[in-house]
């Protein structure tokens, strides 16, 4: 979603430099679709897409103002262009706009986000609100019977919001109240101050993709004044959220690893790593301790202790370590494996570094060898753990591309459960809850 959101910001600069101006939304629409199509590697721009084309539930009668398709997937925008009262000429074309209805405009805009948002299961969207109506980012004290649908600058945006009790009945029929599932914050983008200030109010409609909650849009402001907005999950446990994303930064501060994304829906990563690989048995101690604080913390076990069998009977036992309670009335066994490509390892061993680009999906079917290998082990006994304490993003994309593509075949699989084990998280992807009292 993160690389749709660049495309459309850097869209929308290039339209405030060629296009201060608009005569209409139309107007509006035709030129941020040409600039998109003048990208460097262009996405597919298509204007006026019928919602039906992705949920016959939608409004069949209301089109997708523009539908991008690129390489990590589609995204519907919707736009609206919103009017105050102005007569100025640019480059020798004057443009001369009349006073719209306010409450037409905010609800018409609030009314794209909740349609954005029965759609998000079929693709991540966009709501752009564009105009010179500072009354639109600008709070007021009076009781307007649209004073729900306000989206002036800091409002918060959820829930169902309504008309006021007075409002006339033809207007609450042909308008109904709109319900947000998600919750966000406005927040006006400033696009252009002459010939006359335009800003433009910009909600991303998404999905995380490993909790599944609705993602926050987050806002920075360069010291050039542009503004860059991105989505992140808020989900404390989830290994997107603020947890697991400080889990990562903990390593990078360590020196141990340095990873990111490049897109927040995890399409592609990259990942460089310091040091020695210490993945597989050499990991076990690691993996033990963060699976332990993980399930006391998030799965209500009790684990106080673990404990690795010799080295030569591992294989006799098929585990390589156990957990404990205090009084060992609980147990589980750990059968830890490697995912990573061994030529990382190779390179890691022999530079004490080692650097990998891949796509989620290629790393998806890593992490699927290395469960399917182990296969002919399996006990209903033990737990098989993929390693990511040191791989963040193999952690991840265990998580959300393996859980979702791979459940069918994670599930036929005769282990006790299978887990991904992150710096300070662990995801189960199949089999049975931990124990917490045998």
């Amino acid at each position: 979603m993160n690389e749709f959101l660049n495309r459309i910001e850097s869209a929308l600069a290039s339209c405030s430099a060629e296009r201060p101006i608009f005569h209409s939304e139309a107007d509006f629409q035709f030129e941020l679709a040409s600039q998109l199509r003048a990208q460097p590697d262009p996405l597919s721009v298509r204007l006026e897409v019928p919602s039906s084309t992705f949920a016959q539930s939608v409004e069949s009668k209301q089109a997708i103002d523009l539908v991008l398709t690129g390489p990590t997937g589609r995204c519907l925008v919707e736009l609206k262009f919103a009017k105050a009262k102005v007569d100025t000429t640019w480059n020798a074309e004057r443009f001369l706009f009349g006073s719209p209805p306010r409450d037409v405009a905010r609800y018409g805009f609030l009314r794209d986000v909740q349609r954005l948002e029965q759609l998000e299961s079929h693709a991540p969207g966009v709501a752009i609100l564009l105009s010179n109506d500072p009354l639109l980012w600008t709070s007021t004290t009076r009781t307007n019977r649209d004073l729900e649908f306000h989206v002036h600058e800091g409002r918060e945006l959820g829930g169902t919001m309504s008309w006021h009790p007075e409002t006339s009945e033809e207007i609450t029929k042909s308008k109904p109240p709109i319900t947000f599932r998600g919750r966000y914050r406005a927040h006006w983008i400033r696009y252009v101050k002459e010939p006359c200030e335009f800003r433009y109010l910009l909600l991303p409609v998404a999905r995380c993709s490993s909790c599944g909650q609705l993602l926050h849009a987050e806002h920075t402001v360069h010291a050039d004044e542009r503004t860059e907005t991105r989505v992140r999950c808020q989900q404390r446990e989830c290994p997107l959220g603020p947890a697991g994303l400080m889990s990562i930064r903990q390593l990078d501060a360590q020196g141990k690893t340095k990873s990111y994304t490049k897109t927040h829906d995890l399409e592609t990563f990259e990942q460089t790593s310091f040091g020695e690989s210490p993945q597989g048995e050499g990991n076990v101690g690691a993996v033990a301790k963060v699976f332990m604080a993980a399930a006391n913390r998030d799965h209500g076990t009790n684990f106080t202790s673990w404990v690795e069998p010799p080295r030569d009977s591992r294989l006799e036992q098929g585990f390589d370590c156990e957990l404990f309670s205090e009084d060992r009335s609980t147990r589980l066994r750990l059968q830890v494996t490697a995912a990573m490509p061994s030529e990382f390892h190779r390179e890691r061993h022999r530079r004490k570094q080692a650097r990998i680009e891949s796509s989620t999906h290629a790393a998806a079917n890593w992490i699927l060898d290395a469960i399917l290998k182990k296969s002919t082990s399996a006990s209903p006994d033990i737990a098989l753990v993929v390693d990511g304490v040191e791989n963040p993003q193999l952690a991840f994309i265990a998580d959300i591309v393996c859980g979702r593509e791979f459940h069918k075949t994670l599930s036929e699989e005769a282990w006790h459960s299978i887990w991904v084990v992150g710096p300070s998280w662990i995801r189960k992807l199949a089999g049975l809850e931990l124990p917490t009292d045998l």
